[in-house]
């Protein structure tokens, strides 16, 4: 399975709203990394990861994530995850990634 990634910028929350739909895995995390790189060139702020329709990912993945979270807090944002299906949720408790970012679980 490949990787779809939706993004806008909400101006009411001030933050990008991420769409990860498909895999975050070692095979799509580089255009993964350089989309959200590429957002924050755009307009440094929040980011919001809906991961309803993320079906897998990896320790990759996770990296990525991790990576980005270094950068937007750098400048005084946060990243949120959103809609994790459980085995998602799963893997982000156990990484210990729900301890330095906010989770929230509505699906």
């Amino acid at each position: 399975m490949s990787l779809k990634v939706n993004k806008e910028y909400d101006k009411v929350t001030q933050s990008w709203i991420v769409e990860i739909i498909g895999e975050l895995d070692i095979l799509t995390s580089v255009d993964f990394k350089k989309e959200l790189n590429d957002l924050l060139d755009e307009m440094e702020s929040n980011i919001t990861l809906n991961c309803e329709n993320l079906f897998y990912i990896d320790s990759t993945g996770l990296g990525v994530i991790i990576g980005i979270l270094n950068r937007v807090k750098s400048n005084g944002f946060n990243i949120n995850i959103t809609n994790a299906q459980s085995n998602i949720d799963k893997l982000i408790k156990i990484s210990g990634l729900d301890k330095v970012i906010s989770v929230e679980k509505t699906c």
